[in-house]
């Protein structure tokens, strides 16, 4: 494994003193071949991270702090990433990367904040664009809500056993698979309708359902999460154990594609490869210290897997300040991207309008 000392760019001004982190060799050159920049959610840690690889030799990580970001939803120049209190939707700019003030014909894209859905406390966890618009998992009422100017959420759909919305996370609704531009499959941990109710059969009594059916095809799984469709199956994380399961749709069978001894939460399909967040399993959490997988002692970070062979290609680790993945996307055709988060200065001095009509403004002073 490469350590960052001698094998990494690292954008230390956005990481503050950055994670001590080691990679396989192969980690630059299938994210240099595949022209793509990683994106990792660590909500434990409160920050956004973004690794690429510009000569396929080593790796440049970017971070950004945001307030316990979780879900990630990336569609064209758009990147909408679920917080503690809202859900932030950037855009992203190459003319602005260009003329960036602090660093000019450095970054090859900025993304910049475009629009912010205040939620509240709702514990969104995945995240979808779809035909409809941006779509989220909301834990925290136990339903599959649209995102809305004038609502915190729109709800449009629950299970058939939650008997009314209320904030209790009752069957710890966690994970959504689009197909066609909609909604098709979620996750959760169990099928029960009383506050906090999934907890202490977690780690067995999960289930996926088909929501345009209301039917449960998948259960007693262990811990579910990150359900992804990519051509006719539906592949998923089994948590407590760290499989990486695949479901054809059309012949409903299931087979285990990869065995990754880590607890996994977040996954991403991008041309012939998984990208399969995993974390540090919390000794103090009531959830996770019991789980099976608990005694592999893996460490935060992101697994790249074959495909078609399940074999491991590639990872990332943290073994400072990461703990904890929720969520991992790849975002295609950026190698050199950074960020500007709501909270700066600098998110009031750009301005992004259609026709190439982009600038960098200073404050009029009075």
């Amino acid at each position: 494994m490469s350590k960052t000392s001698i094998h990494a760019e690292i954008e230390t001004a956005s990481l503050d003193s950055a994670p001590f982190f080691s990679y396989s060799p192969s980690l630059p050159a299938l994210l240099h071949e595949k022209h793509c920049t990683l994106a990792i959610s660590t909500y434990q840690a409160g920050k956004l991270i973004l690794v690429s690889s510009l000569t396929g030799q080593h790796i440049r990580m970017f971070g950004k702090n945001l307030p316990r970001p979780m879900g990630i939803g990336v569609n064209g120049d758009k990147m909408a990433i679920a917080g503690k209190y809202a859900v932030e939707v950037f855009a992203k700019s190459r003319s602005l990367a260009y003329s960036f003030p602090e660093n000019p014909k450095h970054f090859d894209s900025i993304y910049f904040p475009q629009v912010t859905y205040h939620t509240g406390f709702t514990d969104m966890h995945d995240l979808a664009w779809g035909d409809d618009g941006l779509w989220a998992i909301n834990t925290a009422f136990s339903c599959l809500v649209l995102m809305d100017e004038g609502f915190h959420f729109v709800p449009k759909w629950q299970p058939p056993f939650i008997t009314e919305l209320l904030p209790e996370d009752r069957c710890h609704l966690n994970g959504l698979a689009m197909m066609d531009g909609k909604p098709a499959f979620v996750s959760m941990l169990g099928e029960s309708n009383t506050k906090e109710g999934w907890r202490g059969t977690h780690h067995e009594k999960g289930l996926i359902m088909d929501i345009r059916t209301n039917e449960i095809i998948l259960e007693n799984l262990a811990m579910p999460h990150s359900p992804r469709v990519h051509k006719g199956c539906l592949y998923f994380l089994l948590s407590a154990i760290g499989k990486v399961m695949k479901y054809d749709l059309a012949t409903k069978s299931l087979h285990e594609l990869s065995d990754t001894q880590s607890f996994i939460r977040g996954l991403d399909i991008y041309e012939n490869l998984l990208f399969v967040g995993t974390s540090t399993i919390r000794q103090s959490s009531r959830s996770f210290a019991d789980l099976p997988v608990s005694k592999a002692q893996s460490l935060a970070g992101v697994k790249i897997i074959d495909l078609t062979s399940g074999e491991i290609l590639g990872q990332l680790n943290f073994s400072d300040r990461v703990h904890e993945t929720f969520d991992v996307k790849i975002i295609p055709g950026i190698m050199r991207p950074t960020m500007v988060a709501p909270s700066e200065a600098l998110s009031n001095q750009g301005i992004m309008a259609p026709d190439g009509c982009n600038f960098w403004m200073r404050e009029r002073k009075a």
